[in-house]
């Protein structure tokens, strides 16, 4: 096939005068003859192509990997994917960098009151004119729940310096270089694998497996809640050793060009996000901060830090689950070092040091930075539980010992057989909770906060009881600490979608009573709700019923 000399004409224009440019091929007709030519017209020139076909995956991967570059040209030619491309090519270009898009010229953003475009939608457009309506503006990051959509459109608005029809192509242009990649599990491990100079290393696999649930699960709905599957495919966990990496406040782990996937607590959802990065597509984010001269912190560390530190909930459930690793790495490293970053809450609280503590973690082992530094030598664990995707059986053995540790501290005799843990903050409140209480004194529970209690003797309470009732949230979550099977009824609204507990359930083996009300605001997580005593409350007298018998 012959070099299409239009195009080659294009793509020299483009590159300019740069030396050694770096380019990437998104193939299309034509795609091998052109990086030939381009090879031989620009001596030194590194010409990356990729497969039209390649999976989003490996496309990301083989652009990551590549570059950054001078120049990106998507010659597919079709609209299907389009948005896709875009947002991988533009967001690997350096500083002043092109990327033409074969086909998209109907794509250039438009004005307010001009028509849509004909045709089949790519969905490059909408974001392109989105994009131009917020030059100049900025996102409030101090607001919550700001769309994942308005931030993608502030982040290119930011980036885009020029916008051209050249012909059948779109020419756009970012004028502040490449954004980092985001990383996923199996994406951060090929990336070591083919980035030996960078030091970095597995130093430990626990594989992944499929297995089934263990948790019997009843319910007063019809249907059976999302996110409560009856087999997991649960992924494998890596210990990864990181040398000279990037650590920030917000459990932020990077490179100078990458986001590894220890940045992610949620690190199985489609579009990995982490608070305190600023969004700029689905695989790439940029740091709120300069990588250049950072104060490098000697030592070898274990990193414990989390999104959102110190929070109780998350401590249990996303902490805990990379405490696997401790005893390796401290096998390893015996001067190990644990470290964490300050946030809203500027010391460790006291129920950190106690879970540390059941991990074997001494409070001179933890090391609390406030700054981003460079990590001289990083261990650092992948998650066995992420809420509520997956949960890995083998984080049975740390909560057994953790529990253990736990439960020898207690120093309280009350072990109530039958407990009902209330709630006292707002979020989620149940509008009726005194009315609830009482209909579980009733059926012979002990109700309390487990908040007033040392963690000792609410695990110890946990242990010793048949049957755990509550609200759903963090208040029940010390059941992971409880080794045998336990009888569970737990009341929450149809909107709150989180599944620790059934994750923990799926383990241990405790059977799942779940009573759902209706949410006073349908769809949102946080929202309260009223317990219906004349719907909710006959389905939970059977239930209490059925204890007797």
């Amino acid at each position: 096939m012959v070099v299409d000399e239009e195009l080659l004409a294009l793509a020299t224009d483009l590159v300019g005068d740069r030396a050694a440019p770096r380019i990437v091929i998104i193939a299309g007709p034509g795609a091998k003859p052109l990086a030939r030519a381009l090879r031989s017209r620009f001596p030194g020139a590194a010409v990356k192509v990729v497969p039209a076909e390649a999976s989003a995956s490996r496309r990301h991967l083989g652009v990551t990997l590549a570059g950054p570059f001078d120049l990106a040209l998507d010659l597919v030619g079709t609209p299907q994917g389009r948005l896709g491309r875009f947002q991988e090519l533009f967001n690997q270009l350096s500083a002043g960098g092109h990327l033409a898009i074969a086909g998209a010229a109907p794509d250039a953003p438009r004005a307010e009151d001009d028509a849509p475009p004909t045709g089949e939608p790519s969905g490059l457009e909408p974001l392109l004119t989105g994009a131009v309506a917020r030059v100049g503006k900025k996102v409030r990051t101090d607001r919550k729940r700001v769309p994942v959509r308005r931030m993608d459109e502030q982040a290119l608005a930011d980036a885009l310096t020029a916008t051209e029809i050249r012909g059948d192509y779109l020419v756009l242009t970012n004028g502040v270089g490449p954004a980092h990649a985001k990383l996923r599990e199996d994406e951060g491990i090929t990336v070591m694998r083919k980035r030996p100079e960078l030091g970095h290393s597995v130093l430990e696999t626990v594989e992944g497996l499929r297995f089934t649930s263990r948790c019997d699960l009843q319910q007063n709905t019809p249907t059976r809640g999302a996110f409560q599957p009856t087999e997991y495919d649960a992924p494998p966990a890596y210990l990864r050793d990181y040398r000279g990496v990037v650590v920030a406040p917000g459990q932020i782990v990077a490179d100078d060009r990458v986001l590894w996937p220890d940045t992610y607590r949620h690190n199985a959802r489609k579009r990995l996000r982490n608070m305190h990065t600023i969004e700029v597509a689905p695989g790439y984010a940029r740091l709120p901060f300069s990588t250049d001269g950072l104060p490098v912190l000697e030592g070898t560390y274990f990193h414990l830090d989390n999104e959102v530190r110190g929070h109780f909930g998350h401590l249990l459930t996303e902490t805990v689950s990379r405490l696997w690793a401790w005893p390796r790495a401290k096998e390893l490293e015996p001067d190990l070092k644990v470290l964490v970053a300050t946030n809203r809450r500027p010391e460790l609280m006291s129920y950190e040091l106690t879970i540390y503590a059941a991990a074997g973690i001494t409070a001179d082992d933890i090391v609390m930075i406030q700054e981003p530094v460079r990590v001289e030598r990083l261990l650092s664990p992948s998650p066995m539980l992420s809420n509520p995707e997956f949960v890995h059986p083998a984080i049975a053995d740390t909560w057994q010992l953790m529990g253990d540790a736990l439960a020898a501290d207690a120093t309280g005799d009350l072990r109530p057989d039958r407990i009902f843990c209330s709630r006292r903050i707002k979020k989620r409140a149940c509008n009726n909770t005194d009315e609830v209480e009482e209909i579980f004194r009733a059926a012979g529970f002990e109700v309390l906060f487990p908040e007033d209690y040392p963690l000792g003797d609410q695990i110890a309470m946990f242990r010793s009881a048949s049957v755990l009732a509550g609200f759903a949230g963090s208040g029940l979550f010390n059941v992971c600490f409880a080794p045998d099977p336990v009888q569970m009824i737990m009341l929450s609204s149809d909107a709150y979608s989180a599944r620790n507990e059934y994750l923990i359930a799926s383990v241990l083996g405790h059977s799942i009573t779940s009573v759902i009300s209706k949410a006073d605001n349908p769809g949102e997580f946080q929202s309260s709700f009223t317990f219906d005593v004349e719907d909710e409350g006959r389905y939970l007298a059977r239930v209490l019923a059925a204890l007797d018998d």
